[in-house]
């Protein structure tokens, strides 16, 4: 209670928005899609304009106010941006205040970087340790695979009917103070559900769900999707279960997202619990499910790496193809370590390196040269690096 009453004393007392986060529901290279809170609902508006020039032009969105609690939630796409270009932003009531992102590359014209990690805001101390390493990687954009603030199932003396509600606001307000770039840049973010992210009540109801209150989606109770990254990449965001099963319709769409997309160099996955875990049991019921609905189209459709969570240990895979190592299989990397305390990993034929540490993985796509996946340890060394096998 006592959090919760600090967080809104600082609305009240803050002449920026109390919390500013970036995400996409569309194309990374012409789009930008802006969200923040407030106390005022409406005023959804802004200016903005490419960094290098002083003109500005006035965009406007919406907002819808939290029925449980005074703050209104902001959000405001940005369309028909250029490829390649730093805008800059800025509230009307506040013009000494700007704001920069960068849309992303049309073509692999440039070093594309993207952070991948899971099970973020468990311990603060390490979520924000975790979070000051990947703005200094200075990243395009960041995925968190699932468990993003531990809102739902945590076993906490405190938890209470705030609890998940004070976490989401203590997540937005340490990653807009945390998701900056060296050079003043926000990093957006990509969500990814996981299971501490819903509770039982919200699996049966996902419009009831904060994580659909805090964050934009290009369909907004649907927890999986595609995010394109001009004509090289493409990263198929899943749901191991939380909000939509992982059999029918959802492996029906990646098989057809796979299908639509294999003409593309890269091909990347990232979904929470681990079809090849590093800490909980292989034949766990979620974990059998994802290898026998999507580990063989992931095959079939020579996917670059399958990212994954949910064990809270550092692991990558030998690569794989039905379960063997093989040199055309598919590496999955992970496990979800990003801010909770490190478990010590199990014992699998499969696994080609684990470590008991915190760790995130910087993907580095790169015109002309190797692409390149590299893990950091929460201090910001480099743990190691592998070349990612282009299709």
């Amino acid at each position: 209670m006592l959090l919760l009453f600090s967080l809104l004393f600082c609305f009240a007392c803050a002449q920026e928005p109390s919390a500013l986060y970036l995400t996409f529901l569309h194309d990374p290279a012409t789009s930008m899609t802006i969200q923040w809170h407030s106390e005022k609902e409406g005023d959804s508006e802004l200016l903005f304009g490419e960094a290098a020039s002083s003109e500005r032009r006035p965009a406007r969105g919406h907002s819808r106010r939290l029925p449980f609690l005074d703050l209104a939630i902001h959000t405001l796409e940005l369309l028909s941006l250029k490829p390649d270009t730093l805008y800059s932003f800025h509230f009307p009531d506040n013009p000494d205040r700007s704001y920069t992102f960068r849309t992303l590359p049309q073509r692999l014209t440039r070093e594309v970087r993207f952070v991948v990690g899971g099970d973020a805001y468990f311990s603060f101390s390490l979520f924000h340790r975790m979070n000051q390493t990947v703005a200094r990687l200075n990243p395009d954009f960041a995925v968190i695979g699932g468990d993003i603030a531990y809102t739902a199932g945590r076993l906490n003396f405190l938890k209470g009917k705030s609890d998940p509600l004070t976490r989401w606001l203590t997540f937005f307000h340490t990653v807009t103070a945390d998701f900056t770039t060296p050079s003043g840049r926000i990093i957006p973010i990509v969500p990814v559900a996981g299971n501490h992210d819903v509770s039982k009540k919200e699996r049966q109801q996902a419009r009831g769900a904060l994580l659909f209150d805090f964050f934009a989606f290009p369909r907004q109770t649907l927890s999986y999707r595609q995010l394109d990254l001009g004509n090289y990449a493409s990263l198929l965001l899943l749901d191991t279960g939380h909000y939509a099963p992982i059999e029918g319709p959802q492996t029906l769409w990646l098989e057809a997202a796979l299908l639509s997309r294999k003409h593309l160099p890269y091909l990347f996955a990232a979904y929470h619990v681990a079809a090849y875990p590093s800490y909980y049991r292989f034949t766990s019921k979620t974990s059998t499910k994802v290898r026998s609905a999507w580990a063989p189209l992931f095959e079939q459709y020579r996917l670059t790496a399958a990212f994954e969570h949910h064990n809270h240990t550092y692991k990558r895979t030998y690569p794989l193809l039905g379960g063997e190592p093989h040199p055309l299989g598919v590496p999955y990397l992970g496990d979800g370590s990003w801010g909770v305390p490190p478990r010590s990993p199990s014992l699998h034929p499969y696994l080609a390196k684990t470590e008991q540490d915190n760790a995130v993985w910087l993907v580095t796509l790169s015109p002309g040269a190797p692409a390149t996946a590299t893990s950091y340890r929460i201090n910001g060394q480099p743990l190691e690096t592998q070349k990612l096998t282009k299709k």
